[in-house]
C-alpha cells in the first residue's frame, strides 16, 4: 500500500477533481469551464485529464494518508517535463485507493483535506510555469435527516498562459432522506470565480443552482440546472438537463 510506480499514460495527481473525474462529482458540469473552447482552469493535465509519464504513490492507515508525486508531458521532447504532487488526508473515515469521489451519497462521514503544486521550466512561454492548489471537502450523514455536502478548492497561477491570477470553486448540497419516487432530490449551489491577471480586468464568474435527482448513487442520475456566467465582459444564461447512467 505504501508505494506504487506507475508507468503511461494515466489520470495526473493533483487535485481531487482530477481523481474523481466527471461522473464522481456532483455538480453536472466539472469544474474550471470558464470560457467556451478553452481547457478548463486548475492543474495541467492532458487529454481527458491524462499525460504520459511517471507517477509514485502509496497510502497509509487504509487510506487516512496518501501521496503521489510524477513527472509528466514526457511524449513532447521539445517541452520540459510537467511535475506535479499531491498531499491528502482523511481525518474522519480513510479513502482508499489512487481514485477518489467528491461525494459518497452518505455511505460515509468524511473531512478530506488536500494540497497540491506543479512546476515547468518555461511551461508559461518565457516563464517558469507553477500552480499551487488546496481543497477541502465535509461530508456528513444526517440519519433520518439527509446527507450535507461541503466542498471547495483553491488555485494559484505564475506564467499560467490563461493569463489567470487565482480562481476557486465554492459548493453546498443537500441530498434529502425522504424518497421520492424510485429516487431522492438533492438542492445544490456552487459558485466559481476567476482573477484575470489584467489588474482592470472584471472577475470571472459561474453560479450554477442544480436540482438533482439520484436514484442508484453516480450508476443513475439525473440534473436541472441553471447556470449564469459573467466571462470576458460577456454575460449570459443557461438551462441544462443532465442524464447520467454507468455500470
Amino acid at each position: 500500500d505504501a508505494f506504487h510506480l506507475w508507468v503511461g499514460r494515466q489520470l495526473v495527481g493533483s487535485d481531487r477533481t482530477n481523481q474523481s473525474g466527471p461522473w464522481f462529482i456532483a455538480p453536472w458540469f466539472y469544474p474550471g469551464f470558464f470560457a467556451p473552447g478553452q481547457p478548463p482552469l486548475g492543474p495541467h493535465q492532458g487529454p481527458n485529464g491524462r499525460n504520459d509519464g511517471f507517477q509514485i504513490w502509496g497510502q497509509a492507515a487504509g487510506g487516512l494518508f496518501k501521496y503521489y508525486a510524477g513527472m509528466f508531458q514526457l511524449f513532447d521532447t521539445a517541452t520540459a517535463p510537467l511535475f506535479s504532487g499531491r498531499l491528502t488526508l482523511s481525518l474522519i473515515n480513510p479513502e482508499p485507493g489512487f481514485y477518489g469521489n467528491s461525494q459518497y451519497y452518505g455511505k460515509k462521514d468524511v473531512l478530506g483535506i488536500g494540497i497540491g503544486a506543479q512546476v515547468q521550466k518555461n511551461g508559461g512561454g518565457d516563464e517558469d510555469y507553477t500552480e499551487f492548489n488546496a481543497d477541502i471537502l465535509f461530508e456528513k450523514n444526517l440519519a433520518g435527516a439527509g446527507v450535507l455536502d461541503i466542498e471547495g478548492a483553491f488555485y494559484k497561477y505564475t506564467g499560467e498562459p490563461q493569463e489567470v491570477k487565482y480562481s476557486y470553486f465554492a459548493l453546498a448540497s443537500f441530498l434529502i432522506a425522504a424518497p421520492a419516487g424510485p429516487g431522492r432530490i438533492q438542492p445544490l449551489v456552487r459558485v466559481q470565480q476567476a482573477k484575470p491577471e489584467d489588474g482592470d480586468a472584471d472577475t470571472w464568474t459561474l453560479v450554477d443552482a442544480q436540482l438533482g435527482y439520484v436514484v442508484d448513487d453516480f450508476a443513475c442520475r439525473f440534473a436541472l440546472g441553471y447556470q449564469y456566467q459573467d466571462v470576458l465582459g460577456q454575460k449570459g444564461n443557461h438551462i441544462y438537463l443532465g442524464i447520467q447512467l454507468q455500470k
